[in-house]
């Protein structure tokens, strides 16, 4: 092997009795710039459904700590193959009663605390669906878009799809021939790979390893031996499978120094791998579920690490969950938390310089609570549609904050919601003193003071700001307002303004009159 060795993580999960026997639908995605890859392995439930365990990687940036597992998503539906590139996983369905084959992707990205999450949440997104003539068994994936190979029990074919559901036919290895012998029906068989398609295909000294470079074959390591139950290229290495009889496989690995036996497992075992840029790591991860629908908690592991370049045992025990919030997330949130309410307690207790008391224009009343209420959901809601326009988050989720929990950049849309809803509804008391909202429920913002006031019309940049601070920012402090008896929250005492509405003394709608 190369004395720069590689990071290789080898996951075997030995299914307890509570699920059905698999047979070994696993994915990785190789290292990028020395950093660490992700890893996928699906498991069959008892009750027939599939669950998605993702390992994040153990080096770069947003690295978990190695052992740390997180169970991404359940399948209703058995993916006939698995495949991963990046931080993206891509899922061959086969077809079946006159439905065609699909191919189905999520991805996971990095929160701002250092977990991971799914995208999109919950499910997968499908981007293609297969014609008759492409009978394709399984699925690799690469930068460029996805492998599609047909049946190993046929001569090889290969299609390349992209990421529009686009399908053209790969020429084959020397149009099909190796060693002056077609390649036909059980002369070749996929390999697991974290950078592309790759497959083994018989020859006179064995199995060479043909990985696939801009749809192109090129080849690789040679094993000698009998047809091995699956390979899995991590590029300096090879990791082979074989039967070893009596319900035991092992594991080797294959590089230019020669081959290393890594170990025996049980035969009910699932192979995956993960590449994160070093060493090689072998887990062997053992699993028993209830059968439940309690996600993690239905799920119990057991999980041994052995380093695959020496066979050195590192770890054993149970692995380590990822958690639901990180430190740094917790951190965050204290740090919001602490700010909010030091905001809250210094407006709440400020005094109001006009002691409470304060004159109106003639012509004009305090507006009442509903009303008040019904104008700011209104403009609230009219911000959040922007905000939803322009981060792709749904208006619900906006509303109800949802979207703060949801993953990816979507939380994004909340505060940007509030932001939007400050600002137009400053501009518009700054300009004519209503919000949409205000002139939908026929109110208005006017200064007031303990007396009349000659530019009570004009709010003031000052006070527009002031007040949209409050009732966005700290909607606690602006609703405790609307119990006082002067109607007034503490960013119209701040700013010296009320909310106002015509009661029909003149024409109390003309800024001018008193």
């Amino acid at each position: 092997m190369r004395q720069a060795r590689r990071f290789v993580v080898l996951l075997l999960c030995v299914l307890s009795a509570a699920i059905a026997r698999a047979d070994g639908v696993a994915a990785f995605a190789a290292s990028e710039r020395g950093g660490g890859g992700h890893a996928w392995l699906l498991v069959d439930r008892a009750d027939g459904s599939s669950r998605l365990v993702h390992l994040p990687p153990v080096r770069g940036a947003n690295a978990a700590r190695p052992g740390t597992v997180r169970l991404g998503l359940d399948l209703a539906e058995r993916p006939a193959s698995i495949a991963a590139t990046g931080e993206r996983v891509a899922f061959l369905f086969a077809g079946a009663d006159q439905r065609p084959a699909k191919v189905a992707v999520t991805r996971v990205i990095a929160t701002a605390g250092g977990t991971w999450a799914m995208l999109p949440q919950g499910r997968l997104e499908t981007i293609a669906t297969l014609p008759a003539d492409v009978a394709a068994v399984s699925i690799a994936a690469d930068a460029e878009g996805f492998v599609l190979l047909g049946d190993p029990g046929e001569p090889l074919r290969a299609w390349r799809m992209d990421e529009q559901g686009s399908i053209a036919p790969i020429a084959g290895i020397g149009e099909n021939r190796r060693d002056g012998r077609v390649i036909g029906a059980e002369s070749w068989m996929p390999a697991v790979s974290g950078s592309g398609a790759a497959v083994l295909v018989e020859g006179a000294q064995g199995w060479t390893l043909h990985r696939m470079r801009a749809n192109a074959w090129e080849a690789g390591q040679t094993i000698a031996g009998p047809r091995p139950l699956r390979a899995i290229d991590l590029g300096a290495l090879l990791l082979v499978e074989r039967d070893l009889g009596g319900g035991e496989r092992e594991v080797a690995s294959v590089g230019n120094s020669g081959s290393l036996r890594l170990g025996a497992w049980d035969a009910d075992s699932i192979i995956g791998a993960m590449d994160d840029g070093r060493a090689g790591l072998l887990l062997a991860l053992a699993s028993s579920d209830d059968g439940s629908d309690r996600g993690v908690a239905s799920v119990s592991y057991a999980l041994e690490v052995i380093d695959a370049a020496g066979g050195t045992p590192l770890f054993s025990g149970p692995p380590r969950p990822q958690q639901i919030v990180s430190p740094g997330e917790f951190r965050l949130l204290v740090l919001v938390l602490i700010v909010v309410m030091g905001a809250a307690l210094l407006v709440a207790i400020r005094p109001d310089p006009n002691d409470g008391v304060v004159v109106l224009p003639a012509g004009w009343a305090l507006a009442e609570p509903g009303r008040r209420v019904a104008a700011t959901l209104i403009d609230g809601l009219l911000a959040a549609f922007i905000a939803s326009l322009a981060t792709g988050a749904g208006l619900f989720d906006v509303v109800s904050g949802l979207a703060l929990i949801r993953a990816g950049d979507v939380w994004v849309a909340v505060p940007l919601a509030l932001a939007i809803a400050c600002g137009l509804s400053a501009l518009g008391e700054l300009i004519g003193g209503r919000s949409v909202g205000k002139v939908v429920t026929g109110c208005r913002v006017v200064r007031v003071g303990p007396a009349l006031r000659e530019d009570w019309a004009r709010v003031g940049w000052w006070g527009a700001i002031a007040r949209n601070v409050v009732k966005w920012w700290l909607p606690p402090v602006a609703l405790l307002g609307l119990l006082e008896t002067n109607r007034r929250h503490r960013g119209d005492g701040m700013a010296s303004t009320a909310v106002v509405i015509p009661i029909g003394l003149g024409d109390a709608d003309e800024p001018g009159d008193r």
